[in-house]
């Protein structure tokens, strides 16, 4: 196994408008993936429209974070879908993050929407539903752990035939699979370390809260998530490698 994970290729698009964002993203996949940056290929889809090309030969791909909605004039993601669409048809595992969750809904028959009254930034805990015992991906996670989250919209009916695997008080959902597929999605963020995340409150605080006292209580939240970052690592293991 360790020989094939160092042959993997994997594709990470990324939405991301601020060079300083979009690199702490990029090295907090890297750290999650245990991955060299010669096998994470990162593609910026705001400077540029994807194509087949782009994943061509790549094992899994993962689309991160974004500050837009799904239903805004996000950059390039209309060709970012016909992408997925594509790739999906070819069984390559798709694994999204946050926005990339929603993109995954939005595609394949589901609905995002604007939830502001339980949005969540900050250490959330997710729990697990009784489907998840059965999924190769969280069977052994804890029934409870913290994450770390940032979205204010939610996944309101998730893609055709999904099945949910994981929710939170304030997000019904949090993880879902697509059965019969290799495609997850994580409304909580994974990849994000309790460190990067303060990077991130430090350089766009505004992004987060409007006032101080919020910024605070973000701040406050924040714990480190060591089981929520085993499941990148499990999805390369177990979905990835599994398919090698």
């Amino acid at each position: 196994m360790g020989a094939h994970r160092e042959r993997l290729k994997i594709a990470l698009f990324q939405l991301r408008e601020n060079e300083e964002t979009k690199q702490i993203d990029y090295e907090s996949y890297l750290a999650a993936t245990g991955l060299s940056p010669e096998q994470l290929r990162a593609f910026d889809v705001v400077e540029r429209a994807p194509t087949a090309s782009d994943v061509y030969g790549v094992d899994a791909i993962i689309v991160g974070g974004a500050k837009w909605s799904v239903w805004e004039d996000v950059p390039h993601q209309a060709a970012l879908i016909e992408v997925l669409k594509a790739a999906r048809e070819k069984r390559t595992p798709i694994l999204g993050i946050c926005f990339g969750a929603q993109l995954l809904a939005h595609a394949f028959g589901g609905e995002v929407v604007r939830d502001e009254e339980h949005e969540e930034w900050g250490t959330f805990q997710i729990e697990t539903t009784d489907d998840a015992i059965t999924d190769i991906l969280l069977a052994d996670a804890p029934f409870s752990f913290p994450a770390q989250c940032a979205h204010h919209d939610r996944i309101n009916k998730m893609p055709i035939g999904a099945m949910l695997l994981a929710s939170s008080a304030q997000c019904g959902v949090q993880a879902f699979v697509i059965p019969g597929t290799d495609i997850y999605g994580f409304q909580f963020h994974p990849e994000r370390s309790k460190e990067a995340y303060e990077k991130l409150l430090q350089m766009k605080g505004r992004d987060y809260s409007a006032d101080q006292a919020g910024l605070e209580k973000i701040y406050a939240s924040l714990k480190e998530t060591k089981e929520a970052a085993t499941l990148i690592t499990k999805f390369i293991d177990r979905i990835v490698l599994a398919r090698k």
